[in-house]
């Protein structure tokens, strides 16, 4: 059968990228490319003749003119990001890209992406961890995380008043 929509998985390389190529690679209406700005896993696991390595960051100035050459080249139908911040600048220029995007609203990427807002949203519920913003009553151990980040990058556990004094002072920082 011949494939109808061809799909870029972008980054290809990360776990829940090589999870969506798995569960697309066998249906019969799909071709699926994988792309990164380097070289990854992804090239141990994709068709060969599907890696797409060397895409500019998101930050660069180049990269829609470039992904979107990758899109037109590869005649790519539909793209699933896969990484929060992907995910996020993709959605907010989608009207720039040439293909559909798929993925959540603006509003619910900016949600998933910046922890403040996400506990903000469910602070009154019981699972949502308590954060604080100014010092009180010294309860420890808590816990810093930035509001941005993900995989426990830049986390720490925080043992006295002059580590909580220090984690209030950095905006991007969570206290919980």
């Amino acid at each position: 059968m011949k494939h109808s929509v061809n799909i870029l998985i972008f980054p290809a390389g990360a776990e829940n990228a090589l999870e969506l190529y798995r569960s697309l690679r066998y249906a019969p209406r799909f071709k699926v490319f994988g792309a990164s700005s380097v070289e990854d896993h992804s090239a141990f696991v994709y068709e060969p003749e599907n890696c797409i390595y060397g895409l500019p960051y998101i930050q660069s100035p180049d990269f829609l003119e470039a992904f979107n050459t990758v899109l037109h080249e590869h005649n790519i139908h539909m793209v699933f990001p896969t990484h929060d911040d992907v995910s996020l600048f993709l959605l907010e220029n989608k009207e720039s890209i040439d293909a559909l995007v798929v993925g959540s609203s603006v509003s619910t990427a900016l949600i998933c992406r910046d922890k403040r807002l996400l506990y903000n949203r469910f602070k009154n519920f019981s699972f949502c961890p308590i954060c604080f913003e100014q010092k009180e009553e010294s309860i420890f151990p808590l816990f810093a995380k930035p509001a941005r980040g993900q995989g426990g990058q830049g986390c720490s556990i925080v043992n006295s008043d002059q580590e909580v004094s220090a984690v209030l002072q950095d905006p991007a920082m969570l206290l919980c």
